[in-house]
């Protein structure tokens, strides 16, 4: 599966998390979005934010393009198989 890009370096709290959201809606359970912020607050945000949706972190990395943060979608509940 392709990681999709959401590059916030040029928008502010608490935009982030509206992108973000907004990729996720349009992705299928297990697919990923690699965030891309320069303000190191947001990885904060977006940790809480994880928490609360059940969606998963699977990192981040500090570089000269800026702090980017990897998230996978949940999986739809639906879709899971009975136990």
């Amino acid at each position: 599966m392709n990681t999709h890009l959401v590059d916030v370096r040029n928008t502010s709290c608490p935009t982030h998390i509206k992108f973000l959201v907004a990729k996720l809606r349009e992705l299928a359970p297990g697919e990923t979005v690699e965030l891309l912020t320069g303000d190191p607050t947001v990885l904060d945000d977006v940790r809480t934010w994880l928490q609360r949706t059940g969606h998963e972190f699977l990192g981040s990395t500090r570089g000269e393009e800026g702090i980017r943060i990897f998230v996978a979608k949940k999986q739809d509940p639906q879709s899971q198989p009975a136990s």
